[in-house]
């Protein structure tokens, strides 16, 4: 579950962590009248599920409070990257000298929580990056903090301020049960005071369970139709990206068809995990939503019939209309006896029967890569 902007800073919030000063709305006049509490210039901050919101006109500097109502206006209801504008975060303007990126992660190779940070909230070059592994048992030490402090060049009387956020930002990933805590950027003012600016938190959708308040403040008024559909659904993306769309059931299986591909033959695949109960309605809706993202060039389904009736599911796929219009290769490991005969009597000659997932895996990857 991805937190919108203003749900991760009331849970930084919660922990103590600084923040600019500021509340939600969906009015434009109620802006107007936030707003009036502010002593200096006003952020407006469109609540959308994307980085990069304020190319698109999604955040906006007001220096006239007058104009405040007007800006606020233009923003609700406007559309960024296909999702509706209908909360905005109205913010007191802060005095940046400079802006830092922070992020807590899992590193899956390595099998650990790491922290990094980068002078540059924009980077992407890893050579700009300092990484350190997190004990799982301890945190983050005051050692590696300092040296992640001097890597960014902050004063050394405000490494305590540092220490601080980092410490309670781990807290919040540790006990909230966090899979991605990303902060771009984290500021330094003119006052010489470290703040988040801006802040995304991911929550692992396995954990949920043990913090119904966080789902209860899930936002399902933000206009994005995968996640809203899935939902409806009771689909999970595990992956939402590539040209081949995985289907298959149980998170473990997902996880391990995603590192699969990216090991085997370095191609993004679509994951999406179905649940237990297959329906015509709900894989069409799998492949629309998968297909919406990225042109699926073939389709691998790995299923076992022990968890699930398996030759259920491939009479809904092969009876979806998406599969027979699209008419691209289907891979498929089929554990049901006399799998072939099942197959055969519906004359798909689109379908490959495969032994394992590996060899799966290295048969679609070329076919895909013979195709381009």
């Amino acid at each position: 579950m991805r937190l919108l902007e203003y749900q991760s800073k009331a849970i930084f919030s919660d922990y103590g962590i600084p923040i600019p000063t500021g509340f939600i709305t969906s009015n434009a006049f109620h802006a107007q009248k936030i707003s009036s509490q502010f002593k200096g210039n006003v952020v407006l901050k469109a609540q959308v599920h994307m980085r990069g919101r304020g190319k698109k006109g999604g955040i906006r500097l007001v220096k006239d409070l007058n104009e405040v109502e007007t800006a606020a206006m233009e923003m609700l209801g406007m559309r960024i990257n296909g999702s509706g504008v209908n909360k905005i975060l109205v913010e007191e303007a802060v005095n940046i000298e400079r802006e830092f990126l922070l992020s807590m992660s899992i590193d899956f190779e390595n099998q650990c929580p790491i922290f990094s940070v980068s002078k540059s909230p924009a980077n992407s070059n890893p050579a700009e990056f300092y990484s350190q592994e997190i004990d799982l048992l301890f945190g983050p030490q005051d050692f590696q903090i300092r040296n992640a402090a001097i890597f960014m060049e902050i004063e050394s009387n405000m490494w305590e301020q540092f220490i601080y956020i980092v410490r309670s930002i781990w807290k919040i990933f540790s006990e909230e049960d966090a899979q991605v805590i990303d902060v771009r950027p984290l500021v330094l003012t003119a006052e010489k005071e470290l703040i988040i600016l801006d802040a995304r938190i991911d929550i692992d959708d396995l954990a949920l369970a043990c913090h119904p308040e966080i789902y209860e403040i899930y936002d399902t008024g933000i206009d994005d139709e995968i996640e809203i559909k899935s939902r409806k659904y009771g689909i999970q993306f595990i992956h939402d990206h590539g040209e081949i769309a995985c289907l298959t059931v149980g998170k473990g299986l997902a996880a391990a068809l995603y590192d699969h591909f990216q090991s085997v033959c370095g191609l993004d695949a679509a994951i999406i995990d179905m649940g237990k109960a297959a329906s015509e309605e709900k894989i069409q809706a799998s492949l629309d939503l998968v297909q919406k993202k990225n042109k699926i060039k073939a389709i691998f389904i790995h299923i076992f019939c022990e968890i699930i009736p398996e030759k259920s599911y491939f009479e809904e796929i092969l009876s979806t209309k998406w599969v027979h219009k699209m008419k691209i290769p289907i891979f498929a490991i089929v554990n049901i006896p006399k799998s072939e005969d099942f197959l055969s009597e519906k004359t798909y000659e689109n379908i490959t029967i495969i032994d394992s997932m590996d060899a799966g895996i290295r048969e679609i990857c070329k076919t895909i890569q013979t195709d381009q």
